[in-house]
């Protein structure tokens, strides 16, 4: 598996409560959550929400303070 490849398998967002990416990590392989307002900035600023070390299993991260209208998120290795 390709770590700068991450193919999310399910993505949920409750209402008045967190949104959160789950997808199948590599092992040893950190993955941030990032998230931004706006895709037309140039550049788009991408702000960290919640790093977690891969274990070679279905790994979920979360955003629980997605307070703004609408979020685009994506998920980053270093």
């Amino acid at each position: 598996m390709d770590p700068e490849r991450v193919s999310m398998t399910g993505f949920t967002v409750v209402p008045g409560g967190a949104a959160s990416a789950t997808f199948v990590s590599e092992y040893g392989i950190s993955y941030t959550l990032e998230y931004t307002l706006t895709l037309t900035s140039n550049p788009v600023i991408w702000e960290p929400v919640e790093t977690k070390e891969g274990a070679g299993q279905a790994l979920t991260l979360e955003d629980n303070t997605p307070n703004d209208h609408m979020r685009f998120y994506r998920i980053v290795t270093p």
